[in-house]
């Protein structure tokens, strides 16, 4: 019972490795025509995994365009109203254009 073997086993454990036969295939690996066609949900996985990525690091860009974007426009309103910039009320005229000059 020395190395690993159990008492029923006498078979030298390295011996499959230094056979000289050669190594057999299964019936269904061997066969010209065993790929299968993939289905839709196959297809879409796999794109996935294989475009996850750029995929990812897309959106990233695309979502930090669009917080500047937006920080760009808020940030403008703001200052308009802080700086009393802000637009007239509907219906009222400013001074310059009722005088005519």
């Amino acid at each position: 019972m020395t190395d690993g073997q159990s008492p029923g086993n006498t078979h030298d454990r390295f011996a499959v490795a230094a056979a000289d036969e050669p190594v057999r295939l299964p019936s269904w690996m061997a066969e010209a025509g065993s790929e299968q066609e993939l289905t839709a949900a196959e297809r879409r996985r796999l794109t996935w995994a294989r475009h996850r990525g750029k995929l990812g690091a897309g959106f990233l860009v695309g979502v930090a365009v669009l917080l500047v974007a937006l920080t760009i426009v808020v940030g403008v309103a703001v200052v308009r109203l802080v700086g009393g910039e802000a637009p007239p009320p509907a219906g009222t005229a400013r001074q310059d254009d009722r005088t005519g000059s």
